[in-house]
This record gives structure tokens, sequence and C-alpha cells, in this order.
């Protein structure tokens, strides 16, 4: 499957990182199977970009950091948020999920980027998985 990326021309206005949840939640929380896609925010928090990173199977999906990375420094982004989506119907974060969230971290970390957060969306509901890491700070 390809990447896509949704560049806007101009920046499309959230009021808080739960109102552009619900926006993509109603994107992505449907699908057969999983993607990860990302949301590229501006210094307030408005959508610049929402791009497609990676499409897995009916319970595995990858995130490409290298992709999430070159995106951001592309359209000069400093801020992003993860989501990708559970078809089983729970949001529940995996131990995969929680292992990939805290690499992502790191990794946009040391490349300039702050990664807001990491949510897992479903038919049923969304999970912040950065909310379950004490030690890594939102």
């Amino acid at each position: 499957m390809g990447k896509v990326m949704i560049l806007l021309n101009d920046a499309k206005e959230f009021d808080s990182i739960e109102s552009l949840t619900l926006f993509v939640k109603s994107i992505i929380d449907s699908l057969p199977y999983e993607i990860v896609c990302a949301a590229y925010l501006d210094n307030e928090n408005n959508l610049m970009a929402l791009v497609r990173l990676n499409g897995g199977t009916a319970t595995n999906v990858d995130a490409n950091a290298e992709d999430l990375i070159g995106y951001a420094h592309a359209i000069l982004c400093k801020r992003v948020v993860i989501y990708h989506n559970h078809p089983s119907g729970s949001a529940v974060p995996s131990e995969s999920d929680i292992v990939a969230t805290r690499r992502l971290y790191k990794l946009t970390f040391v490349n300039g980027i702050k990664l807001l957060d990491h949510i897992v969306v479903s038919k049923n509901g969304y999970h912040s998985v950065l909310s379950d890491l004490p030690d890594i700070a939102l």
C-alpha cells in the first residue's frame, strides 16, 4: 500500500488534541486492518498535514520512523501526534505499542521533533499511550 500525504493549504484548526483525535478517529477507526498515521501540527496545534505512514494486517502494523521524521522536516514541522487503529475494537495499547512509542519518542526527540502523543483508536474509543508512560513527560 502506498503512502498518502495530505497537505493542507490552510492549517485546519483544532482547539485540543482531543478534538484532533476525534477527527482522525472518524477516518481510521473502522478500517479492517491496522494503519499508522501522523498528524503534523504547527505551534498552535493546528493540523498542517495528516500522513498515512504504514498499513499492516488485522493485528499488526509498524511505524516507519524514517518517514515520520522525514515528513516533519520536509514541511518544517516540530510537533506530531501518532495515531493507529485497532480493528479488534479495543483501544488498549499492546506491549509492542508501548515499546514502539518509547522508541519513536526518543527518535523524534533527537531529531528536534516533539512527539505530543501516540493514540490508539478503535470503534469503541481511544487511548493515549504516553499517558501510560510516567517516565516520559507530556
